[in-house]
C-alpha cells in the first residue's frame, strides 16, 4: 500500500492514525483496523501504485504462474536458488547485502522511493526475466523452469471463452481492469481476425485430445 503524502493525507490519515496509536498505548491493531476502513485505502490512485522490488518481482512471477520446480534433486534446487539470486542482483537488489546500513534507497530516498527500482538498465532485465519464463525457460544446471500456460489456464473460470480468458488473466496481472479496446487488441493476438468460437473449438479439441502434439502446440503457442 502506498500513500502520496499530501496535506490532505497528512490531515485525514496520518495524524488520526498517530493519535489512535497513542490513545491505544501503541497497540498496532486499532491502527490497522482504522487504515483498512479508511476511504483513502481504496482510492484508485493508491491501488497498484507501488513498484515491486526485485525479490517480490521474481518470486511473485514464479508463484503467480505456479511454475514447477525440480523435484528430488538437491543440486538443482541449490542451483535454482543461485540463479534466482543472480537475477535479483542484476535488478539491483543483492539479497542479504544492502548497499549500506540505510538499506536500498527505494525504501527511503525522496522523491522516487520505489520508483528507484526502475531504470533504463533494470527495466529490460525485468522484461527479459519474464520473457524467459514465458518462452524458452530460465536455464540452470541443464534444467529449465518455465510457465506451463496450458496447465495454468485450465484453472481459470472459463478458458473456452476467449473474452473471459483474457479478462481473467488481466485481473491476475494488472492492478486495474483493462479497457474494452485493450481486450480486443489482446484477442486479436490470440485469434487474429477470427470469430470467438474458433478459439472455443480449438481449445475444446485440445482438451478432448491432450495427447495430440499438434493440437497442443497450436494452443500452447497462442
Amino acid at each position: 500500500m502506498h500513500f502520496e503524502i499530501t496535506d490532505k493525507v497528512e490531515n485525514e490519515v496520518i495524524e488520526p492514525m498517530s493519535a489512535t496509536l497513542r490513545d491505544n498505548d501503541f497497540n498496532i491493531k486499532p491502527v490497522i483496523k482504522s487504515l483498512l476502513q479508511s476511504e483513502h485505502f481504496y482510492e484508485q490512485d493508491n491501488i497498484g501504485a507501488m513498484i515491486k522490488n526485485p525479490v517480490d518481482f521474481v518470486m511473485f512471477s514464479l508463484n503467480q504462474f505456479q511454475v514447477p520446480f525440480p523435484e528430488n534433486n538437491l543440486y538443482r534446487k541449490y542451483q535454482l536458488r543461485f540463479k534466482l539470486y543472480q537475477e535479483m542482483e542484476d535488478m539491483q537488489m543483492e539479497i542479504f547485502n544492502p548497499p549500506n546500513v540505510a538499506g536500498w534507497k527505494a525504501y527511503y530516498q525522496k522523491p522516487l522511493y520505489y520508483q528507484s527500482w526502475i531504470s533504463s538498465a533494470t527495466l529490460p532485465l525485468r522484461m527479459n526475466y519474464t520473457n524467459k519464463l514465458a518462452n524458452n525457460g530460465l536455464r540452470f544446471a541443464g534444467y529449465d523452469i518455465k510457465i506451463d500456460p496450458l496447465k495454468f489456464v485450465e484453472n481459470l473460470s472459463d478458458p473456452l471463452d476467449p473474452n473471459t480468458l483474457i479478462l481473467d488473466l488481466a485481473k491476475l496481472l494488472f492492478p486495474h481492469p483493462i479497457s474494452e479496446e485493450q481486450k480486443d487488441i489482446l484477442k486479436e493476438i490470440l485469434i487474429p481476425g477470427l470469430p470467438d468460437f474458433e478459439w472455443t473449438v480449438e481449445y475444446g479439441n485440445y482438451t478432448s485430445n491432450p495427447s495430440d502434439e499438434n493440437l497442443k502446440a497450436s494452443v500452447e503457442q497462442k
